[in-house]
């Protein structure tokens, strides 16, 4: 039987003018969501995958294209979706009960059926007795159990996810994964019928969803959309899981793909330190089976999140210390020499490297050695690095851009005048 197209995304895009330059987030988007479908949107940072939910629920509007739920244009924010979001955004004054039913019409609806909803929302996520209090009182999970109940007590048709168990401890966050799963499948929720999910977890997009949506990155487009068939309960130890995790990961970093570029991510080059790259590419080797290695077998070696593992992997091939192809890893002669040499030798190396393959790092190299103080100021820093990333973590990539010029001992930087000063000790 054909499932009930509840949801159409037609060629949506969405720009916006960050410092006179007009940025594209969304690039041409186009999926649709069935009627009893859990749809798992993935992508690095930079992807726009929260921005793609904000658009389906109305919150905000797409420069081009359009979103059609039951075949109607969604103009406004629509009531019969829901958001969970990654952060609580619990109201810390109110009680729990309070903070559960905060989003029903008081117009619409009686103090009796107020109650009646929101007692049967608390009961659904497990915190029947926790009606009275606050909070702070509770921990993080049941927190987001209240997030969970405050999204279902308005009876939506479709649940929209922000990456709504990144918050919280592996544990907890895989009890609300298993617990989100039994009520969809037991229908306990019956007023939802269909979720998507924005996650950076490949493993959680497999773990919960039957479809998922691949993302490049810069502007955000997609990639592949990709069916999981695989019966629930998943079995994470499996070999059709570890390979449809390994498929999805090789999707991502094609190396044929146009989004793999030095523009390609919305954090590069990511919060890591560079003492953190230089383990990464020392326990690679150590991990090398004939001077190769896959993704899953990092994955499940290195104990690391994957996502930080795509990106020290975009780091590294950047600087061109590793090739990859698929989802096969070696390292390159330069990587080798690299790993191979002294302390000093390696940051030669790292500086040759940095400044002839990650342009815009060459390009700060240049302004400090043009500019007549040899100095570049924090803010101008930011507008370079703005310029060149959509993203709202300019503070973050600033701190890495600077470990990196630091330890290739092109520039150093005055915490207190806020200023690059290009390294005079460089030959």
């Amino acid at each position: 039987m054909e499932r009930k197209t509840l949801l159409q995304v037609k060629k949506i895009s969405k720009k916006y003018t960050q410092k006179d330059v007009q940025v594209t987030i969304l690039d041409d988007i186009n999926f649709e969501l069935k009627e009893g479908e859990i749809l798992g949107v993935i992508g690095r940072s930079g992807s726009g995958k929260s921005t793609i939910l904000r658009v389906i629920s109305g919150l905000i509007e797409p420069s081009e294209g359009e979103v059609l739920y039951h075949e109607k244009p969604v103009g406004e924010v629509e009531s019969r979706m829901s958001m969970i979001f990654q952060t609580f955004g619990l109201i810390p004054w109110l009680n729990i009960f309070e903070n559960v039913t905060i989003g029903l019409d008081k117009k619409k609806f009686t103090e009796k059926q107020i109650k009646e909803k929101g007692e049967k929302a608390i009961n659904l996520v497990g915190l029947r007795g926790y009606e009275e209090a606050y909070p702070k009182e509770l921990s993080g999970g049941m927190r987001q159990r209240v997030g969970f109940a405050r999204a279902m007590v308005v009876d939506p048709e479709i649940l929209l996810m922000d990456e709504p168990f990144s918050a919280l401890d592996y544990l907890t966050g895989n009890a609300l994964k298993t617990d989100l799963l039994d009520l969809w499948y037991e229908r306990n929720i019956l007023s939802i019928k269909s979720i998507v999910i924005v996650t950076h977890s490949i493993e959680e997009a497999v773990k919960l969803c039957d479809k998922v949506i691949v993302l490049s990155s810069n502007p955000g487009r997609i990639l592949a959309n990709v069916d999981i068939n695989l019966v629930h309960p998943r079995d994470a130890s499996s070999s059709q899981f570890i390979e449809t995790v390994s498929n999805l990961y090789a999707i991502m970093t094609n190396t044929n793909g146009a989004h793999h570029n030095e523009n390609a991510k919305k954090n590069y080059p990511q919060t890591s330190p560079i003492i953190n790259l230089i383990h990464f590419i020392e326990e690679l080797r150590a991990k090398f089976d004939n001077n190769s290695t896959n993704i899953a077998s990092l994955i499940d070696l290195l104990k690391l999140e994957n996502i930080t593992i795509l990106n020290y992997i975009d780091d590294l091939r950047l600087l061109r210390f590793i090739e990859v192809e698929q989802d096969n890893i070696r390292l390159s002669s330069s990587g080798n020499i690299f790993l191979d040499a002294d302390n000093d030798s390696r940051k030669k190396i790292f500086r040759e490297h940095v400044v002839a393959n990650i342009q815009f790092i060459g390009t700060i190299y240049n302004m400090l050695n043009n500019s007549a103080n040899h100095t570049i100021v924090r803010e101008d820093l930011i507008n370079i690095l703005m310029q060149k990333f959509v993203t709202e973590d300019s503070q973050k990539i600033l701190k890495t851009t600077i470990s990196w010029l630091r330890f290739a001992e092109l520039a150093t930087y005055d915490d207190v005048k806020e200023e690059l000063i290009l390294d005079n000790l460089v030959n």
